[in-house]
């Protein structure tokens, strides 16, 4: 997923990451590879409620997300990201 991702016909140039950070990524891919959308949907709406709730989520963090990965998205998946961003707000 991750070439299909700096690959994407009309995405923009991904911003660089560290190893540590790239490390981290495969480790979510894989945790999360062959989950459907909607399990996938379950499990950040359970994530995003429990930082609420305990202090670890805040409109920022998810601003600052979207400005790091809207690069590696196509125009389609950018669109889904933001329909997302506005169910968790």
């Amino acid at each position: 997923m991750p070439r299909e991702l700096r690959k994407s016909k009309g995405s923009r140039s991904a911003p660089d990451f560290s190893k540590e950070e790239e490390k981290n990524a495969m480790d979510m891919l894989k945790e999360y590879d062959g989950m459907s959308e909607n399990e996938l949907m379950a499990k950040l709406l359970s994530s995003v409620q429990k930082g609420k709730q305990d202090g670890t989520f805040s409109e920022e963090m998810l601003s600052n997300f979207i400005k790091q990965a809207s690069p590696m998205l196509n125009e389609e998946q950018r669109s889904k990201m933001n329909q997302i961003t506005e169910m968790l707000k």
